[in-house]
């Protein structure tokens, strides 16, 4: 349930709950790994939250779940500067989404920069890996230019 036809009042009371909630589910999940929803229902809250704020910016706080990422890094995870973009499925959750996923790493793989001139990349086929929630993987593919 989004804005539509709520008032102000109503929107800060949902927007209060459902902040309220996010922090609970980041909690158990991040500290406590004992998740009590699922992807799908978490990913339901935050974008009600998300269409709220949309329609009262004004009430959009910088502490709010939608203006940080969830969690507190491990300390077993060092810091990495990676050379290209990671993309995300940004909570994909259709055929539709997995679809628009793979066109935007086509467009961001069918040219790159070497020496100042932008070169083709050759054709490459890929894989979508199931990954845990917590970590990421990069592959690079070294190549060389003649």
């Amino acid at each position: 349930m989004y804005a539509r036809g709520m008032n102000r009042a109503d929107a800060l009371q949902r927007i209060t709950e459902l902040r309220e909630e996010i922090h609970r589910h980041d909690y158990l999940y991040y500290t406590e790994a004992r998740p009590e929803s699922s992807d799908a229902e978490y990913d339901a809250v935050m974008r009600e939250l998300r269409g709220l704020e949309s329609e009262f910016p004004d009430l959009v706080a910088p502490d709010s779940p939608t203006q940080r990422v969830a969690g507190q890094p491990v300390d077993a995870f060092r810091p990495v500067e990676h050379r290209a973009a990671m993309l995300s499925l940004d909570n994909a959750t259709s055929p539709d989404d997995l679809r628009e996923f793979a066109a935007r790493i086509g467009r961001a793989a069918s040219a790159f920069q070497v020496a100042g001139a932008v070169q083709r990349m050759p054709a490459a086929d890929s894989a979508i890996t199931l990954a845990a929630d917590t970590a990421s993987t990069a592959t690079t593919r070294r190549m060389r230019m003649e």
